[in-house]
């Protein structure tokens, strides 16, 4: 009886490895020996090629079993030097996985020992058993080169081995062929802060057009990205060249009609490829909707809610069992951060003298004489988990569910110290896994087993792997970057979100004896001249720098936390126009008996008014119930032209055109905040803002003239754009003259 064919097999999508560094050189001579195994071993689907030699030093290294070296130099009358010195044998196994496997799919590659760890070569300089299992690539070279005379093939083979392909007939053959093998390859290249992932199809494209492309990563070449630049380097590609960092066009012939062969050829392949790709585990069905990013870095300045954004939209919903927090510090390391032996105090119990029980948690004492047991309290050492291993054990207890670790102040710490060889299992796939598995010590191994058990896949072979449900979130302080600096290895492990400072407690008040002041109005203001001092955003003051009892600020919050923060860390002991200049002036007198003039005298050289007691205005010219009362305006309605940094711009057209063309010179994101926190208004809205409100846009008297980001009212009299003006020159120290008609 025949039966149907066997239903289609479910692939696993290919892993790009876009991001690994191992690299691969010398590309012709492993081509050829891979070819010349496949040759020796009676063309059979697999091979174990080599054996373990031990060196002088004690470490491993590869030699070709002595089978296969004697068929190749039988053959091609080779210096078995050549062989040993092969890539094939000397390479990592990443390094060899990216070229034969996802450049040229000539074959998949593996240890023969070690089948689930790969980065097993990456330190230690020693290398190990490897099973190569070729595939039908591997044939199609065969069928080419079969077709061509044995002493031409001996001759050509011999050369690549030694890594000289030639300009022969038969050698440009293999080159068309593995280029053609490689076009689906996908590279990630970085620049400009832009990453792009790209096939050789994209160089193509902008090389048609007489476009020059760039060939080399901003940071370092990674993934297929390195193997194939070796590829073009090395003369391999038939039409692509490299020079100064740049893919030329070397072979114009043919490269049209091949560039629409390959266009036309990854039109008709089905995909399995993925680069960017949401997951959803199954297993997922139950769990709140996954965050982002398995590994994010909140930064900001002090005091920005960055914590309070992980509390309410991170952790929003997730049991505490499954939240894990720690802070880093200066003497943090990885015994504090993962775990180490300490010394813990336990209970015997004894029956005559003899330790019937050793732990105090065993309820067994069923060997009991009739007299109690003593109870006798000893010193043990256990292995004591600490932060990172108690949620990594939660998160492979719980798959179900997704498992969080927030790390607090990270850069406070030492991160290289505290994260050891754990580093290097920050690397994700798109599973949101481990890329690279690390070996656990005997210590944490022993302890893993007893916890997890044996073939848990978060200690099996000994190896440790990040899960998918296991999240690590952290925050730093930018004002505190310098502690430990973190470098770009570490960091472009992490996906980074800044949190801006909003200004939104408005309803906030600082009170100094019964006066009070606007939080926001001087957290703008001093963040305001912060930036004007440093040159740098990372000492102001975030919204929740403090945090004050029912919206108000008190006078001992205000001195011993803001005042002592400006005077200390930002002013470097009051270097700065935030606090009076006077020669005597020191931090102590803002504690003395008139300390609250002092502060007060402090608010007045920051242009901040008490609250309830602001100078309103009159707008002359205007009579809107709306618009804010009474200010005697000293400058005459008239004004013919300004003057800005030493440069007069006349009045021309219009006084409201020159009003903008100011506002535009001095920088609408300068100038925006200060005139939207101010009280100048229409229709009780302010008169810049990035907001257009309904009740200007349906006036018969206003409107908006739009500016980058921020919408200005027209319409407004002359007094109020000089009062603006003058406004805006007193809040940023502009060298600004408003010129009249008197």
């Amino acid at each position: 009886m025949a039966n149907l064919p066997k239903q289609i097999t479910l692939r696993n999508d290919i892993d790009c490895r876009l991001g690994i560094k191992s690299s691969l050189g010398d590309i012709p001579s492993v081509i050829s020996l891979a070819y010349l195994l496949y040759c020796a071993n009676d063309k059979k689907s697999q091979i174990e090629y080599a054996d373990e030699q031990i060196q002088y030093n004690g470490k491993k290294k590869l030699i070709l079993k002595k089978i296969y070296k004697d068929w190749i130099i039988n053959n091609l009358s080779l210096d078995d030097s050549i062989l040993d010195s092969n890539p094939l044998l000397t390479s990592q196994l990443e390094s060899l996985q990216v070229g034969l496997g996802l450049m040229f799919k000539i074959a998949k590659i593996s240890y023969v020992d070690y089948p689930n760890s790969d980065t097993k070569e990456r330190t230690g300089g020693e290398r190990f058993k490897k099973l190569i299992k070729f595939a039908v690539n591997i044939k199609i070279i065969d069928i080419y080169i079969s077709a061509w005379d044995k002493d031409i093939v001996k001759s050509e083979l011999s050369l690549w081995l030694q890594n000289k392909p030639s300009q022969s007939t038969l050698s440009n053959g293999l080159k068309q062929i593995l280029t053609s093998f490689s076009e689906e390859t996908q590279f990630k290249l970085r620049n400009n802060s832009n990453e792009i992932i790209f096939q050789q199809e994209g160089i193509y494209k902008s090389i048609s057009k007489n476009e020059n492309i760039i060939a080399k990563d901003e940071q370092e070449d990674v993934g297929p990205f390195r193997i194939f630049k070796s590829f073009v380097r090395e003369g391999i590609h038939p039409f692509l060249a490299l020079s100064n960092n740049e893919f030329l066009l070397k072979n114009n012939n043919e490269f049209e009609a091949y560039k629409d062969l390959v266009e036309t050829t990854l039109s008709l392949s089905p995909k399995r490829i993925v680069i960017f790709q949401e997951v959803k585990k199954e297993n997922d069905a139950n769990n709140s909707e996954s965050p982002d990013s398995h590994q994010i870095i909140y930064y900001g300045a002090p005091g920005t809610g960055k914590s309070h954004k992980i509390k309410t939209e991170k952790l929003m919903g997730v049991p505490s069992e499954n939240i894990f927090r720690t802070t880093f510090h200066p003497d943090s390391d990885y015994s504090t951060f993962v775990g180490s032996f300490k010394p813990t105090m336990k209970k015997q119990y004894r029956y005559n003298g003899q330790v019937k029980a050793k732990y105090y948690e065993d309820d067994d004492l069923a060997n009991a004489k009739k007299d109690d047991p003593m109870i006798d309290n000893i010193i043990e050492y256990q292995f004591i988990p600490q932060s990172f291993l108690q949620a990594y054990i939660q998160a492979y207890k719980k798959p179900n569910e997704n498992v969080f670790l927030v790390i607090e102040e990270i850069n406070r710490g030492n991160c290289a110290q505290i994260f050891g060889d754990l580093f290097q299992l920050l690397d994700r796939n798109e599973d949101g896994k481990s890329d690279y598995t690390i070996k656990a010590d005997t210590d944490l191994k022993n302890f893993l087993i007893d916890e997890l058990g044996k073939d848990n896949d978060g200690i099996k072979n000994g190896e440790l792997c990040l899960p998918y449900n296991l999240y690590i979130l952290a925050t730093m302080n930018t004002s505190d970057q310098s502690l430990f600096p973190i470098d770009s290895a570490f960091k472009r492990r992490w996906d980074w979100e800044y949190e801006p400072i909003k200004y939104k407690n408005t309803d906030w008040l600082i009170e100094i004896d019964g006066i009070k002041y606007s939080w926001v109005k001087f957290q703008k203001e001093v963040n305001r001249r912060i930036l004007k001092d440093t040159g740098s955003e990372d000492k102001m003051m975030g919204d929740y720098f403090v945090n004050p009892h029912n919206s108000i600020i008190s006078k001992k919050l205000f001195l011993n936390k803001i005042l002592f923060y400006l005077w200390n860390d930002v002013c470097k002991d009051g270097d700065s126009d935030i606090f009076p200049s006077d020669n005597d002036f020191s931090f102590s007198k803002l504690y003395d008996d008139d300390s609250s003039e002092t502060i007060h005298s402090m608010m007045k050289n920051l242009v901040i008014e008490p609250e309830g007691n602001e100078i309103e205005t009159t707008i002359y010219g205007k009579s809107d119930s709306d618009d804010v009362k009474n200010e005697k305006n000293t400058i005459d309605s008239g004004f013919t032209g300004v003057i800005l940094d030493g440069n007069r711009f006349p009045v021309t057209t219009s006084k409201f055109d020159l009003y903008i063309d100011i506002i535009k010179k001095i920088g609408i994101e300068k100038i925006g905040p200060i005139v939207e926190d101010s009280k100048y208004r229409r229709k009780n809205r302010p008169l810049i803002s990035k907001i257009q409100f309904p009740e200007i846009l349906e006036s018969n008297e206003y409107s908006y003239v739009k500016i980058n980001q921020y919408n200005v009212v027209k319409g407004i009299d002359d007094n109020t754009k000089i009062n603006i003006l003058e406004l805006i020159k007193d809040k940023l120290n502009l060298d600004l003259k408003i010129e009249t008609d008197n």
